[in-house]
């Protein structure tokens, strides 16, 4: 997203956008979102980027966080109360190459609450009201193609949310063990949605 105000332009990365809340010509400002268009043809209608308030997508490639491990990602737009909303989730075929198997789970931001375990089936329990998340917390899982439901636990331990790469299918989301140790797959990729860690600078003389 590009936001220019005051003759200045300021480019935002796509994890580290919020919501964007709808202005008018009073704000003086402009916000530019890429997105892909049918036929290479502008968004039209009510509220782009939105064609016609229906769901806007678009594609990155990533090569220069980590420089390492370039990847794609895939995210969509939505136009929501005055708001626009972005979800985005990591294409995992380049993914999978950094990994042992294929088949893996990896780590996400989310983990019930010890008060939602004995029962996840609840209403808020089976919402983002059930999880604790490190980063900003999501308003509804609308956007998750779960591998059965929010609710899923198979067993006392399976309280964190993964993501599922198995075969050459869609990643979908399930609720698995949050330690290394899980079954069937391996959790073998971890997705921090705050730094996990800093250095401090240096300075020679």
């Amino acid at each position: 997203m590009a936001w220019n105000s005051n003759d200045s332009c300021t480019m935002y990365n796509f994890n580290s956008m919020s919501p964007v809340v709808k202005g008018s010509s009073k704000n003086g400002s402009v916000v530019a979102f890429k997105v892909t268009s049918p036929e290479n043809q502008c968004p039209v209608g009510l509220n782009p980027p939105t064609f016609d308030n229906q769901n806007a997508t678009g594609r990155l490639y990533v090569n220069n966080y980590p420089p390492s491990f370039p990847y794609y990602v895939n995210y969509t737009m939505y136009f929501d109360n005055g708001i626009w909303k972005m979800s985005y989730i990591h294409k995992g075929q380049e993914l999978r190459k950094l990994t042992k198997s294929k088949d893996i789970y990896a780590r996400i931001d989310g983990v019930r609450y010890t008060t939602c375990r004995s029962n996840p089936k609840t209403a808020d329990c089976r919402s983002p009201k059930g999880f604790k998340f490190t980063g900003r917390t999501i308003s509804n899982f609308n956007n998750y193609k779960w591998v059965s439901n929010s609710s899923a636990m198979a067993t006392k331990n399976d309280n964190c949310l993964v993501m599922v790469f198995k075969g050459t299918g869609s990643v979908k989301i399930d609720v698995r063990g949050c330690p290394y140790d899980t079954a069937p797959l391996k959790t073998q990729l971890v997705f921090c949605s705050r730094r996990a860690w800093s250095f401090p600078d240096l300075h020679f003389n």
